[in-house]
């Protein structure tokens, strides 16, 4: 499995990815999906924690761009 293939099956249930895809860090994913939600954004998956330990939520935004929120459940340096 390639690895955007593995991130696509782990973030949003196989669904695959746009072409270009932009990834945030927010401190609290589940609220900034609500809020990108409520401001039009088109929710592609609910939250979901990776194996990497990471809380990602995949949206898509304006002009086909998908936007992916991703909030670090452990500190790096462990």
């Amino acid at each position: 499995m390639t690895g955007v293939r593995m991130i696509d099956e782990v973030e949003a249930g196989g669904r695959p990815s746009a072409k270009i895809r932009v990834a945030f860090e927010v401190e609290d994913t589940q609220t900034a999906t609500d809020e990108l939600v409520a401001a039009g954004g088109d929710l592609i998956a609910a939250p979901r924690e990776t194996p990497w330990r990471s809380l990602n939520s995949p949206l898509n935004g304006p002009a086909g761009l998908q936007v992916t929120l991703f909030q670090e459940l452990k500190p790096l340096e462990d």
